[in-house]
């Protein structure tokens, strides 16, 4: 019996939570004819080639575009630089307004953002024009009240209208692209301190020992230009950071005379310059505002803020920033002998140079085989020892000058060149983890222990 009474009473509850549930949904339906169906609602659809004009209110400014002659242009300016991808981007927004749902008798539309909207676009097509009141967001859904201007219906709708007509006139500028620097033949940046230039040449006799420097320094000594090899992993950098920067905003689109000054454009803190085999690139930075700095693409007239970190950056640029890190660079072709001393044994090794490989006495690559003190030396060995010369790696860089004592390894290479025909590569003991490198008339870089280390390893199997 009690069985049964506890079973009825669960009915009960049961029964209760239904008639809850089922009270409830009618109501909710009432108030919103989405809690009815998941279905989107269509709310408007526009043909975009049937559009002949945009306008749209934001942030206190009216916008109006027009279509002539199958071309979007700003109304008020005909010459207006205008991004036409974004234009594209609206005309698609409007295409298809879907809702995901609609509240019917919304009542003030104050609740919802409506007596000042956000946004209000106006589209002419046919010759009719259709309006819509964006409203404020659901933070909850994230989603917009859209009014169509009819009755005292609301909907509810992505963000993809919003986010295409949230646009000042500056917004709408076209952006322009700064070039892929890569194929660049000369960078200079000028500041008023002076010109620092970069140039690239595809053959270095005269400027350097190795052909494996296409980027130089450029400077003037006594009415001479004169170069210097730069690092082209540090080159690559520079050109990835110019052709980085980014355009944070536009604030005016055609800015002449008094308003360069106004920006710091009429003279720049910094012109960067860039030459390509089919043309020419100029960015100028003018005054800083906030963590920002004005710039300017040629002479554009378009003046943006870029990042200011960005225009830090390239006004440090200079020859000791861009100086090569490579420790040696020996083009073994061009080695005739090497005089080589270690820890004050002394070898003596010739390169005598045969057939070439393919069996054509004098051209393409020609075999080697190395006499070390008039003995002939085992090509792997030898091999060996040259890897771990141009293994050599920089483990940083020092302002102090070579030691006075003897270096630890002193290396004379005898070339067949008519410049840079003797060099010497000279590592002393800078302190207990590293070395100090002299070569090529710098004395700078250091290298670690292991490098050296196993330099002399390689040099000792020779000397067995």
């Amino acid at each position: 019996m009690k069985r049964m009474t506890r079973m009825l009473i669960l009915i009960a509850v049961l029964a209760a939570v239904a008639i809850g549930y089922s009270l409830i949904s009618r109501l909710s339906s009432g108030q919103d004819n989405a809690g009815a169906s998941n279905k989107e609602i269509s709310v408007a659809s526009h043909d975009s080639n049937a559009v002949e004009r945009l306008e749209w209110e934001y942030k206190g400014e009216r916008i109006r575009l027009v279509k002539e002659n199958n071309r979007w242009k700003y109304a008020e300016d005909g010459a207006f630089p205008l991004d036409l991808s974004k234009v594209q981007t609206m005309l698609s927004a409007i295409s298809d307004i879907k809702a995901s749902r609609s509240i019917d008798q919304a009542g003030s539309l104050s609740e919802y953002g409506l007596e000042e909207p956000q946004c209000i676009i106006t589209v002419t097509s046919g010759g009719t024009e259709y309006t819509y009141f964006i409203g404020s967001k659901n933070e909850v859904t994230g989603e917009y009240y859209l009014y169509t201007g009819q009755g005292d219906k609301v909907y509810m709708v992505n963000s993809g209208l919003y986010t295409a007509y949230s646009k000042t006139l500056l917004d709408m500028v076209v952006r322009q692209s700064i070039p892929d620097l890569t194929t660049a033949k000369e960078i200079s940046i000028e500041t008023p301190e002076g010109l620092k230039k970069i140039v690239y040449k595809d053959k270095h006799e005269g400027i350097t020992y190795t052909n494996a420097y296409k980027w130089f320094y450029e400077f003037a000594v006594e009415g001479n230009t004169v170069y210097s090899p730069v690092g082209s992993d540090k080159v690559r950098n520079l050109q990835r950071d110019i052709s980085g920067i980014k355009w944070v905003s536009c604030v005016d689109y055609f800015a002449t005379g008094d308003e360069l000054a106004d920006y710091g454009l009429d003279s720049p803190r910094a012109v960067v310059s860039v030459k390509f085999s089919n043309g020419d690139f100029k960015l100028m930075f003018g005054d800083y505002v906030d963590d920002n700095c004005y710039a300017m693409a040629g002479d554009s007239g378009i003046v943006y803020t870029v990042s200011a970190s960005d225009v830090d950056d390239l006004l440090e640029v200079d020859f000791d920033s861009l100086r090569p890190d490579d420790v040696c660079l020996m083009e073994w072709e061009t080695v005739d002998s090497m005089e080589v001393e270690v820890d004050g044994e002394t070898l003596m090794i010739y390169f005598e140079r045969g057939n070439s490989v393919d069996g054509e006495s004098g051209s393409g690559v020609k075999e080697v085989s190395y006499i070390i003190d008039g003995r002939q030396g085992d090509s792997t060995a030898v091999k060996k020892f040259l890897d771990a010369i141009t293994g050599l790696t920089s483990d940083g860089e020092t302002d102090k000058p070579a030691p006075f004592k003897d270096p630890e390894v002193k290396i004379v290479f005898n070339r067949n060149t008519e410049f840079f025909h003797t060099m010497t590569l000279s590592l002393y003991r800078f302190n207990s983890q590293s070395y100090l490198v002299e070569f090529d008339g710098q004395a700078r870089l250091l290298v670690g222990n292991d490098d050296v280390f196993e330099l002399k390893e390689a040099f000792a199997v020779l000397s067995e």
